[in-house]
């Protein structure tokens, strides 16, 4: 999915959500959905085409995590497509 409107990123934060059933907002309604909290800065929506490619991170609620992938912004919502990348973080005491 990557394209010149989008670019390479390292995002890093907490896993809010795992909606593993496609949606029904276009023009991504067939994609699945995690949604990851940085820090300090607004929510990114890592985008999956497949259950498989959700599943194989292994992506659980509250999870830190810091992961690779293609950011777009999409009627201003930051998606992150072609996640290559997805390490636990330790969470801060």
């Amino acid at each position: 999915m990557a394209n010149a409107k989008g670019r390479k990123v390292i995002v890093q934060g907490r896993v809010n959500a795992v909606v593993d059933t496609p949606g029904r907002f276009s023009p991504f309604a067939d994609y699945l959905t995690v949604s990851l909290y940085p820090r300090k800065h607004p929510v990114k929506y890592l985008k999956f085409r497949t259950l498989d490619d959700l599943t194989r991170w292994g992506l659980v609620r509250n999870m830190q995590i810091k992961c690779e992938g293609c950011l777009h912004v999409v009627n201003g919502k930051e998606l992150v497509f072609d996640v290559a990348k997805v390490e636990a973080v330790p969470s801060r005491p």
